[in-house]
């Protein structure tokens, strides 16, 4: 019947699990009906245009290998997980004793994938080769046996193999063993005994994932239009380009290289045992990736830089820097042998640079190597997690001015530290970025979000820099600081919305006084209550043992748009809102209102026992949940006022209240409220919030 089907354009089967033939013979009892070549050629499929086979676990072959020229129109293969599947094009019964051309065209061909294929060990059976000559994607994953056939390259010339691949833009090449080249990758579109190589002068796009026997990539070959390199779990890789190369790469937009065991270089010499070659300063700048737009780089841990000091000039346009888990790292520009004898600049700009990160990077010590200190005009996101060095070198900050500093940093909106020893204070980051002898300090006139993790020696965040466009502040483990912010610079925090502090053992206060041996100063009600934060959405405080209280009560207030309060296991609280030094004279309301507040959560406080200090009564119209957990010496009552709203009222009740209009809550138990379902008495293991 295939002589009729000469409109078919679309062929899709998937998950036929005793499909063993897609053509089979009409009688099977006929052991010796043979189709001749010249049948198959003519009546095969020559309008079909895409054909994808997927799960067919019984299938050996697609078709047999005398039907391929006849496939005229084809533009799309693709072939998954099929567990037997040995070949696409297999000589089979329909023609084996068919003599087939030695060169097979499939002419419009221009996606080819072969996925999750355990058992293919070829493209196509006997000794016909392939050639493709507007294929633009191939991709081969997960085809293990695939390469254990071709262990020598083509001896043909480049003129040969560019005329089968000259449009190919797109190669995936995951988990094939036998690869120790891309030179091979042509190999798995021919014979066992060798075939076209490949010609890579339109390639846009390299995936190469888990080879690993891949030794090095190019082998002669010189990618001139790649705009897109992923290489992932190449372990026995050395090195990525060769300085030959890199002139060719003006494209290359993205590169990402993650978990290389023995990734030593990106870029190598060309030849190792030319130990006196040394790029010049300019040819270094003018020839490295002037489009380079995201660098990643995970895993690498025999890497000790990325590149030589000298290049870093010549990423104009490199916006996003990713440096982690990359165990031997010193720096991320190195001195090296390609630029040991170079002059280079004092200072180098990366203008567009708008995300730098350097997480999990244990021996890393400074960011570039000598003297040389970086700006980044641009930067938005600075993240520095679990780098224990790099501080040790920056024992000091810069004298410049304030002026000096905004114009380096004026564009930084995040910055997340974690795990630095030797910072004290925030304006130490600058130093992160420049060199040992001290550098530019932070401005964070733009900043929005502050995330400071594990920082022993913290002992003061600001140190007079004033984040007028914080939002969010998240602050843990820091166990030296015994303050988050000073009276004076409260009402320049009209953005805060997010504000998180947890594990700090010595914070004393939240909001300090600017001068401690000023016993007297106070600030006003007023002041108090203009000057919070107005915006603040979120405020969660746990684990901090010498806290007494969040705020002053004048302060509360203000907290119009307050809607979730959290406080946990510190264990000397005394109370939510307390009296305290700030507002010791002030004269504040009698009923204070959060109308916002939808979630209150009091859990582990052993020593509170009130939620406001003095005579003031809490209305919280808006409350959707209030929860009290082993809180014991809890006195507040809780109770619902006559229009359903929850308040939290000075006076004790003498008698126990009814479960469905108050609580007083002398327990260490948890108890949790709710509009709908009132009070509840929740059993330990049974909590959640």
């Amino acid at each position: 019947m295939i002589a009729s089907l000469i409109q078919l354009k679309i062929l899709q089967i998937s998950d036929c699990e005793e499909l063993e033939q897609i053509i089979a013979k009409d009688n099977d009892d006929e052991k010796d009906q043979i189709l001749s070549g010249s049948d198959l050629q003519s009546s095969c499929f020559p309008n079909l245009c895409r054909l994808e086979i997927t799960g067919c676990n019984k299938l050996k072959s697609l078709f047999p290998i005398a039907m391929a020229s006849g496939l005229k129109k084809l533009q799309q293969l693709r072939v998954k997980e099929s567990s037997q599947l040995l070949g696409v094009f297999g000589q089979g019964d329909h023609a084996s004793h068919v003599n087939v051309e030695k060169e097979m065209v499939l002419p419009d061909l221009e996606w080819l994938s072969l996925e999750e294929l355990p058992s293919i060990v070829y493209f196509s059976h006997g000794c016909c080769d392939f050639i493709f000559p507007c294929l633009s994607m191939l991709v081969v994953r997960q085809c293990p046996k695939l390469t254990t056939i071709f262990g020598t390259t083509s001896n043909g010339s480049m003129s040969a193999q560019s005329e089968g691949y000259t449009n190919l833009k797109e190669i995936s090449i995951e988990n094939l063993e036998g690869v120790q080249d891309l030179m091979q990758v042509g190999c798995l579109i021919t014979n066992r005994r060798g075939g076209h190589e490949l010609s890579i002068v339109s390639l846009e796009t390299l995936h190469l994932n888990l080879l690993p026997n891949l030794r090095c990539i190019w082998k002669g070959l010189v990618p001139c239009n790649l705009t897109t390199l992923v290489v992932n779990k190449c372990k026995r890789l050395t090195h990525v380009f060769t300085k030959s190369m890199i002139a060719s790469l003006i494209q290359l937009k993205i590169l990402l290289i993650s978990d290389c065991e023995e990734l030593e270089q990106i870029i190598a010499k060309d030849n190792d045992d030319e130990k006196d070659q040394i790029f010049s300063g300019s040819d270094l700048q003018s020839s490295c990736f002037p489009n380079l737009c995201r660098l990643e780089i995970t895993g690498c841990n025999k890497l000790k830089s990325l590149f030589p000091i000298a290049m870093a000039s010549g990423l104009k346009k490199l916006q996003e820097l990713t440096v982690k888990e990359s165990s031997q790292l010193l720096g991320v520009f190195g001195q090296g042998d390609h630029a040991s004898h170079v002059n280079v600049e004092k200072e180098m700009v990366l203008p567009d640079l708008e995300w730098l990160s350097l997480e999990e990077l244990p021996s890393i010590v400074y960011f570039s190597h000598g003297c040389c200190d970086f700006i980044f005009p641009c930067l938005s996101t600075l993240k520095v997690h679990g780098c224990p060095k790099l501080t040790t070198i920056f024992g000091t900050t810069s004298n410049g001015s304030m002026s000096a500093q905004s114009e380096r940093f004026m564009n930084l909106k995040e910055i997340s530290i974690e795990n630095l020893e030797g910072v004290q204070d925030l304006m130490q980051v600058g130093c992160l970025i420049t060199n040992r002898r001290g550098g530019h300090e932070l401005s964070i006139v733009s900043l929005e979000t502050l995330h400071l993790n594990l920082l022993p020696n913290l002992r003061c965040i600001w140190k007079g820099l004033v984040p007028s466009n914080l939002t969010t502040l998240e602050v843990n483990e820091c166990k030296r600081l015994t303050h988050v912010f000073t009276n004076s610079m409260i009402a320049s925090l009209i953005q805060l919305k997010i504000l998180e502090i947890s594990d700090c053992e010595e914070l004393e206060q939240i909001i300090a006084k600017d001068n401690d041996d000023e016993k007297d100063q106070i600030l006003s009600g007023s002041d108090l209550q203009s000057s919070c934060f107005p915006n603040l959405c979120r405020l969660e405080i746990t684990g901090c043992n010498k806290l007494k209280s969040l705020f002053p009560i004048a302060m509360a207030s203000g907290l119009k748009k307050l809607k979730k309060l959290k406080v946990k296991e510190s264990s000397q609280l005394l109370g939510v809102f307390g009296q305290g030094d700030h507002a010791s004279h002030v004269n504040v309301e009698k009923e204070m209102v959060l109308p916002d507040l939808e979630w209150l959560s009091l859990e582990e406080l052993p020593s509170i026992v009130y939620f406001s200090h003095g005579c003031c009564d809490f209305i919280f119209p808006c409350l959707l949940m209030l929860k009290v957990r082993q809180c014991p010496k809890l006195t507040t009552r809780f109770a619902t006022t006559s229009n359903g709203s929850m308040s939290a009222q000075l006076e004790v009740s003498q008698v126990a209240e009814d479960s469905s209009t108050g609580c007083s809550v002398p327990t260490s138990t948890c108890r949790k409220w709710t509009p709908y379902n009132g009070w509840e008495e929740i059993k330990e293991f049974g909590i959640g919030i």
